[in-house]
């Protein structure tokens, strides 16, 4: 049985909790597991036993998310998920289990909703001291990865992501991307350009595609 991995990283909450747990209500639990990064310990009214004992400190847009996620991620390798999920607190299921279950174990592939090229610059000049501009890519922090290509982006020596992303806003948007382009794996991505509509994470971001058209307050 193929397992899939939700894999949350919130601040304090998951936002429709209750929503949540109907969705999974019924689920056969050999299809799925949830794992929980926080910031704050708040109590989770479902949720509560799936919080991990390994939680770090993390701060706004900087690497500490990538090592955040990272915990996450390796948490799906140790049961040997098939498909890993990155979530924040805010997202909602607007498919059912089954139709996502059946859509990730079809193939092997990563899926990624991937930015306009402009995104990186001049922010990520940086990183062309370790990598060739035409692998250095920003991505929408909510993907979908294969378990090879968890292996490859929890493989990287956590004081080497501090040394290349410490002084890059945001760094979780261009760090996880950028490490498969590296690795040659681009060709087992699924991806979307800039995209609300086809993205496997519906999000609606000034200059998207998506024809009602975002109004920030």
């Amino acid at each position: 049985m193929k397992t899939i991995a939700f894999c949350f990283l919130i601040y304090d909450e998951i936002v429709l909790e209750e929503l949540w747990y109907n969705y999974f209500k019924d689920v056969d639990e050999s299809k799925y597991k949830i794992y929980i990064h926080y910031k704050l310990d708040k109590p989770l009214k479902y949720f509560e036993k799936y919080k991990l004992k390994n939680c770090i400190e993390t701060n706004y847009a900087d690497e500490t998310l990538i090592h955040a996620h990272n915990i996450l991620f390796k948490e799906g390798l140790k049961d040997d998920c098939y498909k890993i999920i990155s979530l924040s607190q805010s997202c909602v299921p607007l498919k059912p289990f089954d139709y996502v279950y059946e859509f990730l174990t079809k193939d092997k592939y990563s899926h990624f909703n991937v930015c306009p090229d402009r995104q990186c610059w001049p922010k990520c000049e940086r990183l062309l001291g370790y990598y060739s501009k035409k692998v250095i890519k920003k991505s929408s922090n909510w993907f979908i990865l294969n378990k090879p290509h968890c292996e490859i982006v929890t493989s990287m020596n956590k004081n080497m992501i501090n040394i290349i992303y410490s002084k890059i806003l945001s760094p979780e948007e261009i760090f996880f991307i950028t490490t498969l382009y590296h690795n040659k794996k681009e060709d087992e991505i699924q991806k979307t350009n800039n995209s609300s509509n086809n993205a496997t994470t519906f999000t609606n971001w000034p200059g998207m595609d998506y024809k009602y058209v975002f109004q920030p307050n």
